[in-house]
């Protein structure tokens, strides 16, 4: 934690995964908040047109009241979702803290806090199923939710190719919505009927989440002055 002194009143976006382990997570959130600073942890894809859509649909009720929640991400050992780059630093735990599910789950769990609100309560559990594996390649997790809303979350990491999933769905009572974190459409079905919504996302995919933490720091800021 040698960057601890560095957050002293400052203002900071950290790309995830924040850090190694919660102990650390809880040290950094501890200074941070003791020194009048300020953390925005880099999960840009709250800030995209398709998941704005998607909040939209859920505070609009258009789906009714939310039932349930169902998340899958699949993929195989060598996942085509990630950013190739020199060597595989997500499977390697003094680096990445825990494998692809440090690495992708953070985008999908930030969404559901972003559409749901703070957790009443959380289970779940990590195992490595691949013998060759230094990290977890396999995890279940549940969450509920304000207003009896269950989260059922599904990450495996070690499927064949053609068994790969990118998809989330939330149910209501008259109907749900699906979409994939790491896609480009979202898709409501009702009574009604079923509806599209594509999405092209910027080029600088996290450009509408540097704008969001400028705009937070600046009133972070002018809020410590006039204290």
């Amino acid at each position: 934690m040698h960057y601890l002194p560095c957050v002293k009143g400052n203002l900071f976006t950290f790309e995830k995964p924040v850090t190694l382990n919660a102990i650390e997570a809880e040290s950094l959130l501890a200074e941070v908040k003791s020194s009048n600073g300020k953390l925005v942890v880099a999960h840009y894809r709250r800030q995209l047109p398709l998941f704005l859509k998607v909040k939209e649909l859920v505070e609009n009720g258009e789906i009714g009241q939310l039932r349930t929640v169902q998340l899958r991400l699949w993929q195989s050992r060598t996942p085509d979702l990630v950013t190739k780059s020199g060597g595989d630093w997500r499977t390697d735990p003094a680096v990445s803290g825990g494998g692809y599910f440090f690495d992708l789950a953070p985008h999908q769990l930030d969404l559901m806090l972003y559409f749901f609100g703070m957790p009443i309560s959380y289970d779940g559990f990590s195992l490595i199923q691949d013998r060759d594996s230094a990290v977890a390649d396999q995890t279940t997790g549940t969450i509920l939710f304000n207003n009896q809303l269950v989260f059922h979350g599904s990450w495996c990491f070690n499927v064949a190719k053609e068994n790969q999933v990118d998809r989330c769905e939330i149910v209501g009572s008259l109907g749900r919505i699906c979409f994939s974190i790491f896609g480009n459409s979202v898709v409501i079905e009702t009574g009604d009927g079923e509806q599209e919504f594509r999405f092209d996302h910027p080029e600088n995919i996290q450009l509408p989440m540097i704008f969001a933490c400028g705009r937070v720091f600046q009133r972070h800021r002018a809020k410590s002055i006039s204290d």
